[in-house]
């Protein structure tokens, strides 16, 4: 008996002590704190990790990698570039824009006939259009 009971006929006292070690309850927490790893590193981390990317431009493509846990590498080869340019995300070109509240970090922004990619976010435009400068200097060489 786990209780301790004092009855004198009248009243009844009973004491209850606090479980000892439950071993059911530690590997139930420990599997959820596993899950909740799990889960932030495959889904929630991956949503704030674009915003580290790296670049590489050659005369024969534009390759972007971006990515902490899970990277993912998108390549546009120069010729299916159409057109490279200092924006956000939100804009389609030079010239269109669309407007956004989320969109306004500016980045460079390479578009081809199937693919949008950007990089650079986060920079300061005249470091942003160096860079522009620099990558069209090598596409076109």
């Amino acid at each position: 008996m786990k209780s301790r009971i004092k009855y004198d006929g009248a009243t009844l006292q009973v004491e209850v002590s606090p479980p000892g070690f439950n071993a059911r309850l530690i590997v139930g927490i420990v599997a959820i704190a596993i899950f909740e790893f799990v889960l932030l590193a495959f889904f929630a981390f991956p949503m704030f990790s674009e915003f580290g990317s790296e670049g590489v431009v050659t005369r024969t493509s534009l390759q972007v990698t971006q990515g902490w846990l899970v990277k993912k590498t998108v390549n546009i080869t120069s010729d299916s570039l159409e057109e490279c340019f200092i924006g956000t995300m939100g804009q389609r070109s030079n010239s269109q824009k669309i407007v956004s509240a989320f969109d306004s970090v500016s980045e460079i922004i390479a578009v081809s006939d199937s693919k949008r990619i950007s990089f650079g976010a986060g920079l300061a435009r005249g470091e942003l259009a160096y860079l522009l400068a620099l990558a069209k200097g090598i596409l076109v060489s």
